[in-house]
């Protein structure tokens, strides 16, 4: 399941403190839930998570006062089974300005 939400700070308006605006449509973050998941681990040496486990991830766009553009995935995982909190992490994203340092080249089979 996947659908927009409206951020709590209102659309496009950075939190007092925070500075960052929000972009994305309308100021909103893609919220996807994710249900019945095959049993497993959180990480490879990590905490196991059950079939009841609920994943629910939050894409996010923002643009800081500097111009610097961010893509933030945020995770959260929670399992009446094995987790007594939910488990949250954060990857960032800086938009880098141009293509410098960004050189790919085809692969090769040997």
């Amino acid at each position: 399941m996947a659908n927009w939400e409206r951020p709590p700070r209102g659309l496009g308006t950075p939190a007092p403190g925070l500075g960052a605006v929000r972009q994305g449509l309308q100021g909103r973050s893609l919220e996807v839930a994710t249900t019945q998941l095959r049993p497993g681990y959180l990480r490879k040496n990590g905490a196991p998570y059950s079939a009841n486990a609920v994943v629910r991830e939050f894409y996010d766009l923002s643009t800081e006062p500097n111009g610097d553009t961010w893509f933030v995935v945020t995770t959260i995982v929670e399992d009446p089974t094995y987790l007594q909190e939910p488990f949250v992490t954060s990857t960032n994203f800086k938009k880098q300005p141009d293509a410098t340092g960004w050189n790919p080249k085809p692969c090769s089979a040997r």
